[in-house]
């Protein structure tokens, strides 16, 4: 979580940005399961939401591995 963000701040932030139809760029290692076991139902069905979300899946070696070993 970021500091100071409580989990109904991020619930309303996400909750009005989809009932407005606003584009959110959400980024997370956490998946779908990870996402509710962590924020709840409430708020990763509105992270989650098939009919307003796309998710796109990076892969591939992590840079931030690979920095702090060439250190």
């Amino acid at each position: 979580m970021i500091p100071n963000v409580t989990k109904e701040s991020l619930f309303a932030i996400a909750d009005q940005r989809n009932t407005s139809r606003l584009a959110t760029v959400y980024i997370s290692n956490l998946n779908a399961d990870e996402l509710t076991e962590r924020y709840g139902e409430r708020i990763a069905s509105r992270i989650t939401d098939a009919s307003i979300t796309k998710a796109i899946r990076f892969t591939g070696d992590s840079l931030r591995g690979s920095k702090e070993k060439n250190r």
